[in-house]
């Protein structure tokens, strides 16, 4: 091998090693990084942590998804993140989501099972 490829190669697997540590150090701390607590203020797109107790379960005739009020704030839980795990009234949630308004209603989506956590 030239000393260029050497080189190059060299280059290639510290970029790997740097690429495959960031990854591993945000899987670690997830969501919390990016996060920014709940509030009404915060803007669209943004990730949020909403924690409290859960006031009202829907679940939607189409799809099985959940939609709960959580602090007076809505929370959509698509079917596939919810599983086998039961959210009742009175249940204690943290979720980190991101703020969308649909039907003219600000809500908090929570996208993947890892990012709810059920007391």
């Amino acid at each position: 091998m030239e000393k260029q490829e050497k080189q190059a190669v060299f280059l290639l697997i510290l970029v790997l090693g740097i690429v495959s540590g960031a990854h591993l150090i945000l899987t670690v701390l997830g969501n919390s990084l990016f996060a920014v607590p709940y509030a009404a203020d915060v803007p669209e797109g943004r990730m949020v942590l909403l924690e409290g107790a859960v006031e009202r379960v829907t679940i939607t005739q189409e799809g099985g998804h959940r939609i709960l009020r959580v602090r007076d704030v809505q929370v959509f839980v698509p079917s596939a993140v919810v599983s086998q795990r039961e959210i009742r009234v009175g249940s204690y949630i943290r979720g980190y989501g991101t703020v969308q308004t649909y039907r003219g209603e600000r809500e908090v989506l929570i996208a993947r099972a890892s990012d709810l956590t059920i007391y």
